[in-house]
C-alpha cells in the first residue's frame, strides 16, 4: 500500500510534527507500525464492505491494524480506540461506520484516506489525535457528538474540499458558527475547514485565534477581527495563500510565530500600538508584502520575522522604534512616521 510523506512546510514550525510521528511510515518498518502486508496488499480484490476477519483487535478494545481492501467499513462495536496510522492511506475506503462506544482516534488514524466524503463521529468519541483525519481530500462535512473534549488543532489539516465542522449543541467543550469549531464560549477559534468563505469576520466573543485554525484555507481572502482578538498564535493563517487583508483591532497584544508565514497574496499590514511581540518568522516568505506599518514604538520582534521577503518591504514606525533598528540591520526600506 502506498504510505505519503507529509508535506513538510514552515520548516522550522512544523518538524516538530514530523519528530512527534511519522505518518509516512519511513523511519518504522510498515508492518510493525499499520500491521498490513504491503506486498499482499496491492493485489487484493477490492470489496464493496470489509469483513470481521480484516480487523485485529486487542483485549482491551483497540483496534490496531486493518487487513481489509473494501469501499464501505463498518468498525466492530468492540472497538473503543482506533490506534495510530490504522488505515492510513487507504485509498479505496469511501464510508466508514463508527462504534457507538468508540473513545480515541489516534493520530494519522486515516490520514490520506481520500475517498471518504463524510463523517459522522459518534456521541461516544472523546479525543481525536493530530493529523487524525488528514489530508482526507474528498470529505466535505464532518459531525462533532457531544462527548468531545479534545481534537487536536491539525485532526483534519489538509482536508481541502471541507466546508464546515458541526457539533451537537450538547457538547460541553466545543461548538460551531458558520461551520467553523469555537470552544464552548466562543473564546477560542479553534479550526476553520480549508474551503471556507472568502471573508471570514471572526466574532467579537473570540479573545485568541488558535494555532494553525485558519492553516491553508486557500478560499480566504480577508478576515476582519472581532473586536476582543487578543492573541493569533503560532501559524494560524499559515499557507493561506489568497489572503489579501487581515483588519486586526486595538486589541490584539501578542502575534506568535509563523502566525502569516506563506501568506503568498498579502501586500500591506498594519501592527498596531496594542501589540506587544511578534513571534519568529511571522510574515515568512509572504513573497508579495510591500508595506509594514507599526504603530508602537517599543514591540518586542522575533528572529527572521521577514524571512524571504525582507528586501522588498518598507517598513513604516515611530523615529527611534525597534521596527527602525531591526530595518536598520536587515537592510529594509525604512519611513519615519509620527
Amino acid at each position: 500500500m502506498k504510505r505519503k510523506a507529509l508535506k513538510i512546510f514552515l520548516p522550522v514550525l512544523f518538524m516538530s510534527v514530523l519528530s512527534m510521528f511519522n505518518c509516512s511510515g519511513e523511519d518504522f518498518g510498515e508492518e510493525e507500525i499499520f500491521g498490513n502486508d504491503v506486498s499482499e496488499s496491492t493485489e487484493q480484490i477490492l470489496k464493496e464492505e470489509a469483513s470481521q476477519t480484516d480487523f485485529v483487535i486487542d483485549e482491551s478494545g483497540v483496534l490496531i491494524s486493518y487487513k481489509g481492501y473494501a469501499k464501505k467499513v463498518v468498525i466492530p462495536e468492540r472497538v473503543e480506540k482506533i490506534n495510530f496510522g490504522v488505515f492510513l492511506s487507504h485509498l479505496e475506503i469511501e464510508e466508514v461506520t463508527f462504534p457507538k462506544n468508540l473513545k480515541i482516534i489516534d493520530e494519522c488514524a486515516f490520514y490520506d484516506c481520500s475517498g471518504i466524503k463524510l463523517l459522522k463521529l459518534p456521541d461516544s468519541l472523546e479525543r481525536i489525535g493530530r493529523l487524525a483525519f488528514g489530508n482526507c481530500a474528498s470529505v466535505s462535512d464532518m459531525y462533532i457528538g457531544k462527548n468531545l473534549n479534545f481534537a487536536d488543532e491539525l485532526f483534519v489539516w489538509g482536508c481541502s474540499k471541507m466546508e464546515k465542522i458541526e457539533v451537537s449543541p450538547k457538547n460541553r467543550y466545543y461548538s460551531s458558527l458558520d461551520g467553523i469549531l469555537y470552544n464552548k464560549k466562543l473564546t477560542e477559534l479553534c479550526v476553520c475547514p480549508e474551503k471556507c468563505k472568502e471573508k471570514v469576520i471572526i466574532p467579537k466573543s473570540v479573545t485568541t485565534i488558535k494555532e494553525f485554525s485558519f492553516f491553508e484555507c486557500k478560499n480566504l481572502k480577508e478576515v476582519v477581527f472581532g473586536k476582543n482578538v487578543m492573541y493569533v498564535d503560532e501559524g494560524a493563517f499559515g499557507g493561506c495563500q489568497n489572503l489579501k487583508f487581515v483588519e486586526m483591532n486595538d486589541s490584539v497584544k501578542k502575534i506568535r510565530a509563523n502566525a502569516f508565514s506563506e501568506c503568498a497574496s498579502l501586500e500591506k499590514i498594519v501592527i498596531g500600538d496594542s501589540v506587544v511581540s511578534l513571534g519568529n518568522m511571522v510574515f515568512y516568505n509572504c513573497s508579495l508584502l510591500k508595506e509594514v506599518i507599526f504603530m508602537s514604538k517599543d514591540i518586542a520582534l522575533g528572529n527572521k520575522i521577514f524571512a524571504g521577503c525582507c528586501n522588498n518591504i518598507k517598513i513604516k514606525a515611530p523615529e527611534g522604534s525597534t521596527a527602525q533598528a531591526y530595518a536598520a540591520k536587515h537592510g529594509c526600506e525604512f519611513e519615519s512616521i509620527k
